[in-house]
């Protein structure tokens, strides 16, 4: 070859150090510009404005001091404009009216409007109301704008708005606690007046007993009194008769004494009209003493009759009086249990119980009437008692004067002769007699007359004790019905008791710090711990993908103007595989700078690195088998392999994970992903970048094999070349530098 010809091919000293310095530079610019744009990403505040137009009119709950104010709109616009730092994002959200969200929403200043209509608050707190709402939000977002920020505003309207439940829900589940706490009180104060009420319906049981006792015993006497007036009835009637048998006889004997003391006047007459006369006189002396002897037994069996009428009586006005008062008891605690029958109760229970009271009124007021006619009874026999004691006295004159008449008739007899001298004594005892026989027939007809009164009075007391005996026997079986009603009414309270208690005891109730603590277990029934084992954010997430981009292009910058492998008649000797790792060498040598750059990057932006060493290795195999590759594509497809490797690029960007899971993608790209050198970087590099080992040994082996395929393609493609260098042929589309005027490898 000529010397012009030399020089013409010959490289310029400064053109072979420019391509890489170049190529480094921009790398690390490109490199530095992306990192500096991904950290300021991660470290940005709230920046994204969209809008919330508040149309919420507050609502007011309770009254008086127990009133307080809803601003739900309110509350869900702060809790989104003024985040917790724990849930601070990208989205900054700014309140405005209607027409400025509508009017920014069209412009692009707000990449979304919430609008809260007016009636959210009433809406959120209608749980508490018979037609509870559901509350609506309504969120427009500019998908064109941004579909991300449209899915994360609706995520943090989500969040926002399910916080906002969970406090309505809380709010409720507290009502509703402290309702059952409130049931279970009242259930419990129920139970013990209930106990209380049994503890009175057993009482009114044991008086319902004892009035019943008591009625048996008013029975028992009112059926002795019965049997007894019936006696007394009998002994008035007899003592009516022997009283009008004595009036008679008084007034024969009144009648004869008269004769008598007009035969005294005419003794003097003859003795033997004496005789006769004191015959007669002794046979009506002794009538008279035989009546006389009748009226005393009558009125001695009168007396006795009158006391034992007497002593029943009594008896029966102190039955009847406790009967009385033990009914008018029964009676005041049948009517206070009636008017504190709880309202809880059946109403025809209650109405029952006021029943019995009544008819146990009924039977106090019969028993006061029956203790009143039984202290008339109590006086008239009194009466009948002091009218037999005068007739008694009456009897004991008349024998005292038939006494004296029985001696004076026999001295008669005896001494008629004496009847002459004795005619003026005779004459005034017979006046003496006429006297008081006539005294006799007064006492024995008002005997008669007051036996006659007594035997109405016993016939009517008769018809009162029989009376009494059956309203005895009534109200002793009412008294009985009462007790078994006042033991079912005990039995059925304590049933309701323990009914209470129970249903108390079912009913739960809570302290204040158990409702606070199953209130958060109500609204928040399953929480979620999460942690990481490798924590990462989206920046970091970004960096393995920007690292492996930059190695790719930057080894095929190197490529664009230089020939993949080395040419010339000086490398015509040379073996393929000299010439392919001749080739390879300052490519690699450029992309270990560029890695080294890009490592120092992202260790000067504050990226954290789980294995530095392990980063810097895995890059190395990462920057052999991207380099490998591209020379491959060069020297295979020739000039337009970087064509190709720009392609090959975007097929590898398209099959990368990381951001988003390789599992969503199809079949075809998940394969690529497991098959590509670029997405296997990204891979392991992210792994040493954020930690994990998952799949480190699956990306050095990919890696590897790509490196040596493409090695292999390289060679093959230099010896196919081989005998073409020393025509000075080249394909690749660039000239071919001259080598220098050295002496050629051996």
């Amino acid at each position: 070859m000529s010397s012009p010809e030399r020089k013409r091919t010959a490289p310029a000293p400064m053109s072979r150090w420019l391509v890489p310095v170049v190529a480094i530079l921009l790398t690390a610019l490109a490199g530095g510009i992306v990192l500096w744009a991904v950290h300021g990403h991660q470290n940005s505040g709230p920046a994204v404005p969209l809008a919330i137009v508040n149309l919420d009119q507050p609502v007011t709950q309770g009254s008086g001091s127990d009133a307080k104010t809803i601003a739900a709109g309110r509350q869900l616009a702060a809790s989104l404009s003024s985040p917790d730092p724990d849930n601070q994002t990208p989205l900054s959200w700014q309140l405005v009216d209607s027409d400025d969200a509508a009017t920014g929403l069209r412009d692009g200043t707000y990449y979304g409007v919430l609008t809260i209509p007016k009636s959210f608050s009433a809406q959120v707190t209608s749980t508490s109301s018979t037609k509870p709402e559901q509350a609506q939000l309504k969120l427009v977002n500019n998908d064109a704008a941004s579909a991300a920020v449209a899915a994360l505003a609706q995520l943090s309207v989500n969040e926002a708005a399910r916080g906002l439940g969970d406090q309505v829900t809380s709010n409720y589940v507290d009502a509703m606690l402290q309702n059952l706490t409130k049931i279970n009180k009242n259930l419990t104060s129920s139970a013990k007046s209930a106990d209380s009420l049994a503890s009175s319906s057993h009482e009114l049981a044991d008086s319902a007993e004892q009035l019943a006792g008591s009625a048996d015993q008013v029975a028992d006497g009112a059926g002795s009194l019965d049997s007894g007036t019936k006696s007394l009835e009998s002994g008035t009637e007899s003592l009516a008769a022997g009283a009008s048998s004595a009036a008679r006889g008084a007034d024969q004997v009144a009648s004869g004494a008269r004769e008598l003391a007009s035969a005294a006047g005419r003794l003097a007459s003859g003795a033997s009209a004496a005789a006769k006369g004191a015959d007669d006189v002794a046979k009506g002396a002794s009538d008279l003493a035989d009546l006389a002897d009748g009226l005393h037994k009558g009125t001695g069996t009168l007396a006795t009759l009158t006391d034992r009428q007497n002593t029943g009586l009594g008896r029966t006005d102190r039955a009847a009086g406790a009967h009385a008062t033990g009914a008018a008891d029964v009676a005041d605690r049948a009517a206070r249990i009636a008017d504190d029958c709880p309202a809880a109760l059946d109403a025809g229970y209650c109405q029952r119980v006021a029943d019995l009271a009544r008819r146990i009124g009924v039977e106090s007021r019969a028993a006061t009437a029956l203790d009143k006619l039984v202290g008339v009874q109590v006086d008239r026999g009194k009466a009948i008692d002091k009218a037999a004691g005068r007739i008694d006295t009456a009897a004991g004159r008349l024998d005292t004067g038939l006494g004296k008449l029985g001696p004076a008739a026999k001295k008669v007899g005896n001494a008629v002769d004496d009847i002459g001298d004795g005619a003026t004594e005779l004459e005034r005892a017979a006046t003496s007699l006429a006297s008081g026989a006539a005294e006799v027939a007064d006492g024995t007809r008002s005997v008669a007359d007051g036996a006659a009164k007594t035997a109405s009075g016993v016939q009517d007391m008769a018809v009162a004790a029989d009376e009494l005996s059956t309203g005895t026997d009534k109200l002793a079986s009412g008294a009985h019905q009462l007790a078994d009603g006042a033991d079912q009414l005990a039995d059925g309270n304590d049933q309701l008791a323990s009914g209470l208690a129970s249903g108390a005891k079912q009913v739960p109730s809570y302290s204040d710090d158990e409702r606070k603590a199953l209130d958060e277990v109500v609204t928040t029934p399953v929480t979620v711990k999460t942690s990481a084992d490798n924590p990462s954010t989206v920046a970091a997430g970004l960096v393995p993908v920007v690292l492996g981009l930059a190695l790719w292009l930057g080894t095929l910058m190197m490529l664009l103007t230089r020939p993949p492998v080395p040419v010339g008649l000086s490398w015509a000797q040379a073996s393929p595989i000299r010439r392919v790792a001749f080739g390879l060498a300052p490519v690699v040598l450029v992309g270990l700078v560029q890695a080294g750059l890009l490592i120092g990057l992202v260790a000067i932006v504050g990226m954290p690195i789980s294995s530095p060493l392990g980063l810097t290795l895995f890059t190395v195999l990462g920057v052999f088998a991207f380099a490998a590759t591209n020379q491959a594509l060069v020297s295979l497809f020739g000039g337009i392999g970087r064509l190709v490797s720009l392609a090959f690029a975007l097929v590898e960007a398209a099959a990368l994970g990381g951001l988003m899971p390789i599992e969503t993608a199809p079949a075809g790209i998940q394969l690529l992903n497991g098959m590509l050198p670029l997405p296997q970087f990204v891979n392991g590099a992210g792994q040493q970048l954020l930690g994990g080992h998952g799949g480190l040994a699956t990306a050095c082996l990919v890696l590897s094999l790509w490196t040596v395929l493409a090695l292999g393609v390289s060679v093959l493609a230099a010896a196919r070349r081989s005998s073409r260098i020393g025509a000075g042929d080249s394909s690749t589309g660039i000239p071919e530098p001259h080598p220098r005027p050295e002496a050629a490898p051996a």
